[in-house]
């Protein structure tokens, strides 16, 4: 899975304009990912967020010692680093990826993060903080198409 992963991760190098849908709020953003060596995907967002600048910082990768996909992000929003990690369905095309932090409110939460590949020129990304019954409650999402 590691490398049909890989392969497909690195299909995101390139810049891609942005529709973001954040607490009811649209607003617009660039992402440019660049590929590391043999093994990352680096990104950088900028865009804005509830009228403010917005930049935010990601590397996504795949751990074979875990065999699991593992990501970071930082942005100028969050007080903390966003530790991730998840796995990538058997195609390769969905990510799904979890970790903990605060809400926007400050509270401790999970949150569930998917990118879906829908091909070569789009994609898309979506955050859902999980409660403990297991249930959803959509938070962002991003759709991404590439610049020719």
């Amino acid at each position: 899975m590691s490398q049909s992963f890989l392969e497909i991760l690195f299909t995101r190098v390139g810049t891609w304009d942005a529709d973001v849908t954040l607490a009811g709020q649209k607003s617009k953003g660039v992402e440019t990912c660049t590929r590391v060596g043999d093994q990352w995907l680096v990104t950088d967002f900028q865009g804005e967020a509830f009228g403010a600048p917005y930049h935010g910082h990601g590397v996504t990768g795949f751990d074979p010692a875990r065999a699991r996909v593992i990501a970071t992000w930082v942005d100028s929003t969050a007080p903390v680093l966003a530790l991730m990690e998840g796995d990538a369905s058997a195609d390769g095309k969905t990510i799904t990826c979890f970790h903990e932090g605060p809400d926007m409110e400050g509270k401790l939460t999970r949150f569930k993060h998917v990118t879906r590949i829908v091909d070569a020129k789009r994609r898309t990304y979506t955050i859902a903080a999980v409660a403990k019954d297991g249930s959803e409650a959509p938070q962002m999402s991003i759709e991404y198409r590439r610049r020719a």
